[in-house]
């Protein structure tokens, strides 16, 4: 009885401090980290207070650009996926040959069935530019 009362707590305490299941782990931008393999990129928010100052004279802007990614997990334990800027940059280098992308907004949809099997499908937009050289 205490093997079976000890298992149950190991049991639970793995799922409250690991993956999805993690007390400490809901970002919304991610389908949680793994336990036994990770292999995701997030996208996420700039908090920095630096400031850049671009003119209209610095670069041109090609037009707008969008690009869809997602990550998944499963119990938490395996999460794959690339939900990242760089799938956006990639999109804008193929559409326009572009250098960077700016006035960057991100959606994203999380779901979750039981903890068992859980995505996060994210949307990014932005524009597309070239540097002036």
């Amino acid at each position: 009885m205490k093997r079976v009362a000890l298992a149950l707590v190991l049991g639970v305490a793995m799922f409250a401090t690991t993956g999805c299941a993690a007390l400490w782990s809901w970002p919304v931008s991610s389908a949680g980290p793994g336990f036994l393999y990770v292999n995701q990129t997030l996208p996420s928010e700039d908090t920095t207070s630096t400031v850049y100052k671009f003119e209209r004279k610095d670069f041109d802007i090609l037009g707008p650009v969008s690009a869809e990614a997602e990550t998944s997990s499963i119990l938490g334990w395996v999460a794959t996926g690339d939900g990242g800027y760089n799938k956006l940059l990639t999109q804008a280098k193929a559409q326009f040959n572009a250098d960077d992308v700016i006035n960057v907004r991100i959606d994203t949809s999380y779901s979750n069935i039981l903890g068992i099997i859980s995505t996060a499908k994210t949307k990014l937009y932005g524009t597309a530019i070239r540097f002036k050289k």
